[in-house]
């Protein structure tokens, strides 16, 4: 890092800079290991751009952020996302009603966000293996890429959750790839139980009921031991997954029907077990 301002230098010593870009460090070769055990074009391509384009970034308490790069950027500083971990000292920092808060408590509707304006990529403090953080990091990464390339049109329909869509179908790929046929396997057994109810044939639901097998696999395939992450991939992203592949089956457009799951559950502001669309 180059020599700082004297009011700079404060900040660098007041926010922990040094320990913020060891956490995005970990972050950051997560994805490059996912990218590299995958071999996934889109994979490498994100990778490529989290290597070449993204800077550290530290929330502020009045919103937005404060980005630092450790030596001046050739590109226009409009070419890069940042890397925001939130980390346990910025719960005190952030005002009660900042969702990057919320993010640090693990009260958020997701795991981790990218935003637009700011092209912040927020990252959670909750644990999740390097094999974990690689997939979020790839996920947002993939959002920032497809916003500063300005690869979708804002001004359509729902654009933002069919963008959704889209990332979310990287990520299974992904997934795919990084645990082989058991993750298939499994998503393939989710997706035959989703039915309608006699009420309302329309709202769906899956009923299978997960297993300590299923948990195992998990576990192994992404070489985790953390509950808390392995009831996530579980509960949340194989579900989904799981509805990507019935709406393949049963409808003519399946992606603006994932997109509109996504925009259904999102709104209930946290991912359910019985995940639900109409």
């Amino acid at each position: 890092m180059s020599e700082a301002k004297p009011e700079t230098a404060d900040l660098i010593k007041e926010l922990d800079i040094p320990g913020r870009y060891e956490v995005v460090e970990d972050w950051a070769l997560a994805a490059k290991q996912v990218s590299e055990v995958t071999q996934d074009n889109d994979a490498l391509r994100v990778w490529d751009f989290i290597n070449e384009r993204t800077a550290l970034g530290v929330a502020m308490p009045k919103g937005g952020i404060h980005y630092f790069f450790t030596e001046k950027p050739e590109r226009s500083i409009d070419e890069f996302a940042f890397l925001t971990p939130i980390v346990e000292t910025d719960i005190e920092r952030l005002p009660e009603d900042d969702f990057r808060r919320k993010l640090a408590e693990g009260k958020h509707n997701v795991a981790a966000q990218y935003t637009e304006g700011s092209r912040a990529i927020y990252l959670p403090p909750q644990n999740f293996g390097k094999l974990g953080k690689g997939i979020l990091l790839q996920h947002e990464g993939m959002h920032a890429w497809l916003d500063i390339e300005k690869q979708i049109d804002r001004k359509a329909k729902d654009s933002h959750w069919l963008e959704e869509a889209h990332v979310f179908k990287f990520e299974f790929i992904l997934l795919g790839k990084l645990i082989g046929d058991p993750y298939t396997n499994l998503v393939n057994k989710v997706s035959e139980t989703i039915a309608g109810t006699e009420d309302n044939p329309n709202a769906l639901f899956a009923s299978y009921q997960l297993t300590d097998e299923d948990k195992k696999m998990i576990a192994e395939g992404l070489d985790t031991s953390k509950e808390q992450e392995i009831d996530f991939w579980l509960n949340t992203v194989v579900k989904i997954n799981a509805f990507w592949e019935y709406f393949k089956k049963h409808f003519d457009n399946p992606d603006t029907e994932l997109a509109q799951m996504l925009k259904v559950m999102y709104a209930q502001k946290s991912p359910s077990s019985d995940l639900s669309t109409n």
